[in-house]
């Protein structure tokens, strides 16, 4: 199916708008990659600077502990039995790690605890309260007791401030210098990073410590927390393999925020094209599409039935008021030679139908003459005028002016003096029961249809010496969701040959061969003409024997001979 041009205006100014905007995402695309880079970059310069820093401190804290650990026979003293060779090595030990805390700042305290003896020795250096370094000496201690510790680097929370320390564990000993984050990173004070943020983290990407926005309490918790990447520009330097990472964070928005001001032009003149779109398409819907439309529902319409609708004007371009005149005036045209079209069509079907009704009557007025030439040569005078009075009524029956449809009562009613005069020619041979309702009287049918059959029988199933039986039932019933005449004619004959049944079952307009079958032929061409249905006449046999004739006859004809105003036919 093609399309309209309305949906062909609207997909031209759809995509001329789908192209802009994909302009738009490949300039912001575009831009946001290259600011990003460039953010990224600047981060990577700061994270080597910083990082610097940060391992330098690292690396003498640890040197400065190694000093203590490495080759120092009194750490093994603290674990004598001997309580003064103990009490001795831990004066020697506290002397010592207070001289190295005195001239070297790379750690604020070192610890020495050995858990089986409860020993804990520490010098503290500056910004370690007394509580505080109780709280590490406890700390230590305890581990001593019960951890089991590699030797690495490690962040704690104690009394609310964060801690690094590194810690070397040996049986029930514990060797462990700390530094508070706020000492690690000291260079950081008061430096402004603008929309740039840093982060200390551990293994598990907890971080510990941070400045620039992120220096918040809420992002921070006591034992580190988790920074959602997806809201950040984010990049890392491992400063210790697995176990301390340097993190920098420029928030993402802040990124995007550095081609916000192209990109309001740019969505500027994305909507400025959106607005003189609309207008474009308000202006050819209300001078071209609008139009269009009311002439394509009008011949719609018209393709419907509606003949009497025309395209009213009121529009203001001179194409369309002429357009309206021109399809006005051809469709009074049309109107006009469809009338007389139909005219022609109706006369051709009323002398088609006249054309198939005459010939039922030429069997029958040859059988009636063949009769009275019967009864003449049997010298029965008496019975051939009770044969013509029948024929008589037979033939007023027959002649009625005009009528192609009669009360199925009346058809009954010609029937039965059809009977009668075959009573006189076939005397005894048919007995024949009539069952009508009551309500079906005056339902109209098509004039001669039961005689026909009748007459059929007369002619195929009546033999000398048998009596044949003849049933013709009137009802209504229902056939395809409509309330129809229904007339059984039915007997115990031989019924009909097979191939008789196989010619008639199908409706075809081809004429009989002369003398066959020309009533049942001309019954169904009859419904045809009149109901315009080929489903009305139903022909078959019953068991044991005989055959069953069925017409459905509907409430009203689509086409009598009798006069109907063809212009309200047509329009």
């Amino acid at each position: 199916m093609k399309k309209s041009i309305v949906r062909r205006i609207i997909a031209l100014v759809t995509a001329q708008l789908l192209f802009l905007i994909f302009i738009f995402c490949v300039f912001v695309y575009f831009s946001y990659a290259e600011t990003r880079e460039e953010i990224i970059q600047s981060s990577d310069n700061f994270l080597q600077v910083y990082g610097k820093e940060i391992k330098d401190r690292l690396d003498k804290m640890e040197k400065m502990l190694n000093s203590i650990v490495y080759q120092n026979i009194n750490l093994a003293k603290l674990e004598s039995k001997d309580e003064s060779e103990r009490f001795y090595a831990s004066l020697a030990l506290s002397n010592q790690i207070k001289d190295l805390t005195a001239w070297d700042d790379s750690a604020q305290m070192l610890v020495i605890a050995e858990g089986e003896y409860d020993i804990c020795l520490s010098a503290e250096g500056d910004g370690v309260s007394f509580q505080e370094g109780q709280a590490i000496r406890e700390f230590v201690l305890e581990m001593s007791r019960k951890s089991k510790k590699k030797a690495r680097w490690y962040f704690t929370s104690i009394e609310g401030k964060h801690y690094i320390y590194r810690i070397y564990m040996r049986g029930t000993r514990a060797e462990a210098a700390f530094l508070s984050m706020e000492r690690l990173t000291h260079f950081w004070d008061n430096t402004d990073f603008g929309n740039q943020a840093f982060a200390i983290t551990d293994g598990d990407g907890a971080a510990w410590t941070s400045v620039g926005f992120l220096n918040d309490p809420k992002l921070l918790s006591q034992d580190g927390k988790n920074l959602e990447e997806p809201q950040f520009v984010k990049r890392q330097m491992e400063i210790v393999e697995g176990q301390v990472c340097l993190e920098s964070f420029v928030k993402a928005y802040d990124v995007l925020g550095s081609i916000r001001y192209s990109a309001v032009i740019v969505i500027m003149l994305i909507l400025g094209s959106i607005v003189f779109a609309l207008l474009v398409i308000r202006y050819i819907r209300r001078e071209l599409l609008h139009p269009m439309q009311h002439l394509t529902n009008v011949m719609d319409e018209i393709s419907d039935g509606s003949y009497e609708l025309r395209f009213q004007g009121g529009y203001e371009s001179r194409e369309f008021i002429r357009l309206a005149e021109t399809f006005n005036r051809l469709m009074d045209e049309i109107v006009g030679l469809r009338i007389q079209s139909y005219e022609k069509q109706l006369e051709l079907k009323d002398t088609e139908l006249k054309c198939v009704r005459l010939t039922l009557r030429p069997h029958f007025f040859l059988n009636a003459m063949t009769t009275i030439s019967s009864l003449s040569m049997q010298n029965k005078n008496v019975e051939i005028d009770a044969y013509v009075k029948s024929l008589s009524k037979n033939i007023r029956y027959m002649f009625r002016s005009g009528l192609h449809t009669v009360p199925v009562r009346e058809e009954i009613s010609h029937v039965e003096n059809y009977f009668e005069m075959q009573e006189l020619k076939y005397p005894g041979s048919v007995f024949y029961f009539v069952e009508m309702a009551k309500e079906c009287e005056e339902w109209r049918i098509p004039q001669l249809l039961i005689h026909t059959l009748i007459e059929n029988e007369y002619k195929y199933a009546v033999y000398p010496g048998k009596t044949l039986s003849i049933l013709i039932r009137v009802s209504l019933a229902h056939f395809q969701n409509e309330t129809m005449l229904s007339v059984e004619i039915e007997d115990d004959g031989q019924g009909y040959p097979e191939n008789v049944l196989k010619e008639m079952g199908e409706y075809h307009d081809k004429y009989p061969e002369e003398g066959t079958r020309i009533g049942l032929w001309s019954i169904r061409k009859i419904l045809y003409l009149m109901y315009e249905r080929t489903d009305l006449f139903q022909m078959s046999n019953v068991e044991p024997h005989g055959c069953r004739n069925l017409l459905l006859i509907p409430e009203k004809a689509k086409h009598e001979m009798k006069e109907e105003t063809v212009q309200n036919k047509i329009g």
